[in-house]
């Protein structure tokens, strides 16, 4: 889902800020706290100490900066999603353009809101990514086909993950023999429907 709605009562949410910019972070843990049920357990300046934050707070959110010096956000988030899968990652980023938010999704972020956004949207998109949900700041998704960049970012990422094989409901498609519509229909029927393209507002 993207775009705004009406924000209802986040419970409990433990969060972990990522930017090199110290006055940002600190302005941030002050607007976040608060907030009712959002609880920031730690921040850090770059992603080298986000990842090991990650690993040992285990938070539900990350919000992270794209660019930092040294480790950025997208290799960081991609690491954050393989050692710690269960935190999910919002990109808190200056750059509103398709070609990083498309970077972002196949990264592996489930969200991607621009700095100049309204605290409003921030909590909005916590409550939606904690609820399972994808959220992209309305500037973006207005002008721009999140469900296909979403769609292409799950794409490449499964691609990715059955490098050797692919295993849906216990049935085996060689790598060498791989037909992508075929894979599609084994993720649909044992897991769910597959996320089709879609336009600005939805995913």
């Amino acid at each position: 889902m993207t775009g705004p709605s009406q924000a209802g009562t986040t419970a409990n949410v433990n969060v972990l800020l990522v930017d090199d910019h110290a006055l940002l972070r600190q302005a941030l843990r002050m607007l976040l706290e608060s907030r009712p049920g959002l609880h920031v357990v730690g921040d850090c300046g770059d992603g080298r100490t986000a990842l090991e934050l990650a690993r040992q707070l285990r938070p539900d959110v990350v919000l992270m900066d794209v660019a930092m010096p040294g480790l950025d956000g997208l290799e960081t988030t991609r690491r954050i999603k393989r050692e710690a899968p269960e935190s999910r990652v919002i990109l808190l980023t200056s750059y509103a353009d398709q070609e990083r938010l498309r970077e972002g999704l196949r990264a592996g972020a489930r969200g991607y809101v621009v700095k100049r956004s309204e605290i409003e949207e921030l909590v909005l998109a916590i409550q939606m990514v904690v609820s399972g949900n994808t959220y992209v700041s309305t500037e973006l998704a207005n002008r721009v086909d999140v469900g296909r960049l979403m769609y292409e970012a799950l794409r490449a990422r499964d691609i990715y993950l059955v490098a050797g094989c692919a295993v849906a409901g216990g049935t085996l498609v060689a790598a060498g023999n791989f037909d992508w519509d075929n894979f599609v229909a084994l993720v649909e029927k044992h897991c769910g429907a597959w996320p089709a393209p879609s336009g600005p507002g939805s995913c």
